[in-house]
């Protein structure tokens, strides 16, 4: 039978054929394990939970990369497509939200799938999953605000904005998930 005793930062242990077997601890590789199996038993602990929130990521993601190609305008007739982007629907970005907060289904038939040109406050910058630089305006409700998703040609004109800008975007809504989300959008 094997014996085994910690001294001095080293793990010894003899072997059953009486050898004595020096090992170094490594204290933060056994932080690390100590913190994986804590992690491993937490989830085995909360399977319901896990599974939950599992499920919750996997319809988020769908959504995203779904919605995004879900559009029902019809982008190989490029005079159609200029001609629907020009005619825009006219709205704030707290008008908007304000319409959805009111009646969700209604806002739906009466902007998603369509264009809108969104006047509103710049509340945040950033870059989505695929590298597209997006803006959001914010609202003044339970939405978050409106994210306005540019094409990667538009870094440049993006990359010039700030917090707290006033800006007029032109884009295709294309539903909510947290935010109202509009694509292809230009200034």
């Amino acid at each position: 039978m094997a014996s085994a005793t910690t001294c001095g930062g080293l793990f010894v242990y003899k072997t059953t054929i009486g050898v004595d077997v020096y090992h170094k601890i490594n204290y933060k590789n056994m932080e690390k394990i100590k913190n994986e199996v804590n992690f491993k038993n937490w989830i085995k602990n909360h399977k319901i939970l896990t599974i939950l929130i599992s499920i919750f990521f996997l319809i988020m993601i769908t959504n995203i990369f779904g919605g995004l190609n879900n559009s029902k305008i019809d982008y190989d007739n490029s005079n159609n497509y200029n001609s629907q982007k020009t005619q825009a629907i006219k709205i704030t970005a707290v008008k908007l939200i304000e319409e959805y907060d009111e009646n969700e289904v209604s806002a739906k038939q009466k902007y998603e799938n369509k264009f809108l040109q969104i006047a509103g406050t710049i509340e945040d910058i950033g870059s989505d999953i695929t590298g597209d630089p997006y803006i959001i305006l914010e609202g003044q409700s339970g939405l978050s605000g409106v994210q306005c998703v540019f094409p990667k040609t538009q870094i440049s004109n993006v990359s010039k904005l700030k917090n707290g800008d006033e800006v007029t975007v032109t884009g295709e809504n294309i539903g909510s998930i947290l935010n109202i989300i509009l694509k292809d959008c230009d200034f």
